[in-house]
């Protein structure tokens, strides 16, 4: 009896402390699970992934450190309006055709930094184009000539909380 007693005790002592804000935050027991996706994307099947963790975390803020292989990527990563597509559906496309407008339907994807965050990257390095940091996914429209269209706005790290 007296070693049920004990350990009642000791739950109830620990359970108490798990109320304490400072031993919780310790513990990191809050922390919500980061919304990210990480890794390679590119057209077709290889952008299911991508899309589908995209469009059911619209109006959230989400990690996104992605590379695209060269030869698969359509945008452009420079200038005051860098994009890239990601083709989801074609049709009739022959054998060693790229996928387009022409014959496939895909996302668009729109980097608005008019916050001008600094905390982004969207580069080409090695054979990859590389999209890394916080971004906030401010909506999904469309289509417009067989182009979904999202807004992805950078947010820097200090902005972002957990």
């Amino acid at each position: 009896m007296e070693v049920v007693v004990i350990i009642l005790t000791l739950l109830a002592v620990v359970a108490a402390f798990l109320v304490v804000p400072e031993i919780r935050k310790y513990f990191k027991l809050d922390k919500k699970p980061e919304l990210k996706i990480e890794g390679m994307v590119g057209q077709l099947e290889k952008s299911i992934d991508f899309n589908k963790f995209i469009q059911s975390n619209d109006g959230k803020i989400v990690f996104i450190n992605i590379y695209i292989p060269e030869e698969e990527f359509h945008g452009i990563i420079g200038g005051d309006t860098p994009f890239f597509v990601l083709y989801d559906n074609c049709h009739d496309l022959e054998d060693g055709e790229k996928p387009s407008t022409l014959k496939c339907s895909g996302i668009e994807y729109n980097i608005n930094n008019y916050g001008n965050s600094t905390d982004y990257a969207f580069y080409f390095m090695r054979g990859f184009y590389k999209l890394r940091g916080y971004f906030a996914i401010l909506g999904i429209d469309g289509p417009h000539q067989g182009l979904m269209g999202v807004s992805l706005k950078p947010v820097n790290y200090e902005n972002v909380k957990s």
